[in-house]
């Protein structure tokens, strides 16, 4: 049995260093954090995210950065989850919403 657990610790161990690897210096995760508060997949996978779009907006031209900022805002997509509505000229013909999908 002592082989399991140590070839588990080894597996572990490996996938913390990877996870470390991919994200910022100030989100690497010890193995101690980790038991003391162990964290869901979510919030690992934040934690990734965090890194990639930080790469990704550092490599961005000034236009660029400011389209990521406002797609990545708070309810920016929430105009995908309006209920058309003509009686209110709340609606798009489909050239229209095709477009928007392009720009957003």
């Amino acid at each position: 049995m002592s082989g399991f657990a140590t070839n588990t610790s080894h597996h572990l161990l490996q996938s913390l260093d990877h996870f470390n690897a991919c994200v910022s210096p100030e989100e690497v995760i010890s193995i101690d954090a980790l038991i003391k508060s162990p964290m869901t997949q979510k919030m690992l996978s934040t934690k990734i995210e965090n890194k990639q779009f930080q790469l990704l907006f550092d490599a961005s031209s000034i236009p660029n950065r400011a389209h990521l900022m406002s797609a990545s805002s708070n309810l920016a997509a929430s105009w995908l989850a309006v209920v058309p509505s003509s009686g209110l000229n709340l609606h798009l013909d489909m050239a229209e919403f095709q477009t928007a999908l392009k720009w957003w």
